[in-house]
């Protein structure tokens, strides 16, 4: 979800009129259409880069994220880009595609202060991304030497390479992760270090309390152990610390407190939360620990080359879902699987999440939010067991991601994080949102 980026780009526009004593310029209109190389449209979401140039020198250079095609964007160039002979440089831009080609319109005595300026076709071209360079890795990791190629990013060559190896899913991940950084596994590892640092603080802060005025719920994490303690729920379970993490986690989120989107914002208490409880029940290391969290990492990867991560193209199935898949993965490390069983896990949690809309209340990562990571993370605990148990995935995972695709072409925009359906739009919801605006606007005043 990209709300934190589309508020620090007002905030940047509002400053930039500010400073130089200007008001907001009126809208100037252009219409964009984006398709790929056989002129098919492009399924949104995508986005505009565009950079303002005057005399060979950049003047400013944002994003614009298009969620409709084709789709008329409303911009007002800027102090001091109003001036004649100013370029404004357009790229179009979506995840899986080649950029467009540059679109450069000028700014001339002529050009209107408002209304429509132009309308222009941007083509992206799929050929060039799918197209497999074979290149050659070699590294060194944990005393031994490895060969591979990028075919090797594949899920289903990774586990064939993982079994002749005799590795697990945690070795093959920082194996990956040395062929794209080009570290040694020391360096890599201690850079994991430093973000499984991160996600046990934000757990420990969501734990001690987290208050923040712009939010929906209060502080609940603790309500588990209190609940716990008055004997009003199981006493020895280990779901009981799977809601409390993953809801610190989520509620440092809220907080505006340092987190690991792990794989988003929106999901961000997943991985971290169901990784830290069954470590915890089992007593494993905190470097069997980290070698699970290289297993998640690996699974990212594949579903980054799939469907990605955009709750706005795939609804919240790839983002509770990745997170599910990711976490399954990393708990079957820590129960000591295989790399076939770890990528089976996966497999399960994801199909247990195809479909699975985004409707949050109120335009707030909150709830269902909520809900949703601790529904992904005890389906990533299950899907884990029932794999080292020896249940059947059926479904390989690499036709698991491409079903999490094709769903999402079938389901309407509106549970896309668009805040026009599902929940999002119930009486209850609404006011919600109605009540935040108003007391905003108040603080404000």
């Amino acid at each position: 979800m990209n709300y934190p980026v589309l508020i620090i780009f007002a905030v940047l526009i509002f400053g930039l009129n500010t400073a130089y004593g200007l008001p907001p310029p009126p809208p100037t209109n252009f219409v964009v259409t984006i398709t790929d190389e056989s002129n098919q449209p492009v399924q949104m979401p995508a986005s505009l880069q565009i950079t303002e140039i005057l005399d060979g020198e950049t003047l400013l250079s944002y994003g614009i994220d298009l969620f409709e095609n084709p789709q008329t964007v409303s911009v007002g160039w800027y102090a001091p880009s109003r001036a004649e002979n100013t370029e404004i440089h357009i790229v179009a831009v979506k995840q899986g595609y080649a950029n467009s080609g540059e679109f450069v319109y000028k700014i001339t005595s002529q050009t209107p202060t408002e209304g429509k300026l132009f309308d222009h076709t941007f083509v992206l071209n799929t050929e060039e991304t799918s197209k497999v360079i074979e290149k050659e890795f070699k590294v060194t990791s944990n005393g031994k030497s490895y060969t591979l190629t990028t075919k090797s990013s594949s899920n289903v060559e990774s586990v064939e390479f993982a079994e002749k190896e005799n590795l697990d899913l945690g070795a093959l991940g920082l194996i990956y992760e040395q062929c794209q950084s080009g570290l040694e596994d020391s360096a890599v590892i201690d850079r994991m270090k430093s973000l499984v640092s991160i996600i046990e603080n934000s757990i420990k802060t969501g734990l001690e309390g987290t208050t923040y005025e712009d939010r929906i719920l209060p502080q609940q994490s603790h309500l588990i152990n209190n609940a716990k303690k008055r004997n009003k729920i199981l006493q020895n379970s280990i779901i009981n610390q799977i809601i409390a993490n993953v809801s610190a986690i989520m509620e440092s989120k809220s907080a505006m407190e340092v987190v690991v989107a792990n794989p988003s914002a929106g999901s961000c208490g997943v991985v971290g939360g169901v990784l830290k409880a069954v470590a915890d029940d089992i007593n494993a290391t905190h470097d069997e620990l980290i070698k699970a969290y290289f297993a998640t990492g690996i699974i990212g990867v594949y579903f980054a080359m799939g469907p990605g991560f955009s709750a706005e193209e795939h609804g919240c199935q790839v983002e509770c879902g990745a997170s599910a898949g990711m976490a399954a993965a990393g708990i079957v490390q820590l129960f000591g699987g295989t790399a076939r069983q770890a990528v089976d896990a996966a497999s399960m949690a994801i199909q247990n999440m195809i479909g699975l809309v985004c409707d949050p209340i109120a335009d707030r990562v909150e709830a269902p939010c909520l809900g949703k990571n601790v529904s992904a993370a005890v389906n990533a605990l299950s899907s884990a067991t029932m794999s080292c148990a020896g249940y059947n995935a059926l479904i390989p995972l690499n036709e698991v991601l491409k079903t999490v695709s094709s769903v999402s072409s079938q389901m309407p925009t509106c549970v896309k994080c668009t805040g026009k359906g599902g929940l999002a739009t119930t009486n209850t919801a609404c006011s919600i949102k109605e009540k935040l605006a108003l007391k905003n606007t108040i603080v404000t005043a």
